[in-house]
């Protein structure tokens, strides 16, 4: 499955079964976005519809970055839970999130 869309679904996103860039999508809030920023491409979007899910459980997220990569570990305690890395700030937190969600 694309890493957006279930991103968007574990959210609480609503779109129909055809998943593209061009078709509008139903937010957890109700309204209906055109054209909005995937996850994968914008730290805004995540932290306005990924980061607050991930925190709302006593997880925090703890973050390294370099000049070539960025680290993101999701935290419990003491322990990790997931992590990930990616050139991407934004696509690094993503698959650390998708780590969580598969558990």
């Amino acid at each position: 499955m694309e890493l957006n869309k279930k991103l968007a679904e574990w959210a609480g996103f609503e779109f129909d079964d055809d998943w593209s860039d061009d078709r509008p999508y139903k937010s957890p809030d109700g309204v209906i976005l055109h054209n909005w920023k995937h996850f994968t491409e914008s730290l805004d979007t995540c932290f306005k519809w990924l980061v607050p899910k991930v925190v709302n459980g006593d997880i925090h997220i703890e973050t390294y970055t370099t000049d070539e990569e960025t680290a993101v570990t999701l935290m419990r305690a003491c322990d990790t839970v997931a992590w990930a890395c990616d050139k991407s700030p934004a696509l690094a937190l993503c698959k650390a999130i998708e780590r969580l969600i598969d558990g």
